[in-house]
């Protein structure tokens, strides 16, 4: 698929060689992106003994620094494949992305037995209407423009921040 061509950089890369990449570039560049408003607000969440759970179709070895550095009690993300203790180049499964990442989300709250409605929703990319769509309770920040227009249409809660 074009997505593994895009990912064969990784090919023959030794898992934790990429680990020690991506940490550094969680701590030296990713980190200082981060919204603590968000951040705060997911503290608010965790306060209410509400469960947080990261969904991200980044790489499962950048999205394990977030999901650290925010507390989050999961994630889910792309994930590669590995042999031998190297990376293939290839992706593993489906790519947490679109309906994909609606599937994965539903799957996890099912294996996990939490309560479906109780599902809250922040996101920026029209990409996750299937998972808004599952959503009670529906947050765009920063939306693209589609996304955007769809909240306002809607009147779904829209968060812009600097």
């Amino acid at each position: 698929t074009a997505m593994n061509k895009f990912y064969s950089f990784l090919k023959g890369k030794d898992l934790r060689i990429v680990d020690e990449i991506a940490r550094d570039f969680f701590n030296k560049e990713l980190k200082a992106h981060i919204n603590m408003a968000t951040a705060s607000t997911l503290e608010d969440h965790r306060k209410l003994g509400r469960r947080i759970l990261i969904a991200s179709n980044a790489p499962e070895f950048i999205v394990r620094y977030v999901a650290e550095f925010l507390r989050a009690h999961n994630y889910l993300a792309t994930k590669f494949e590995i042999s031998n203790g190297v990376y293939t180049g290839r992706v593993t499964g489906d790519l947490m992305y679109n309906i994909n990442k609606s599937k994965a989300v539903s799957n996890f709250i099912a294996t996990q037995r939490l309560n479906h409605r109780a599902l809250w929703v922040y996101t920026d990319h029209i990409s996750d209407l299937p998972l808004l769509e599952i959503a009670k309770n529906k947050i765009v920040v920063n939306p693209d423009r589609k996304l955007a227009k769809l909240a306002n249409k809607l009147k779904w809660k829209t968060i812009y921040t600097s």
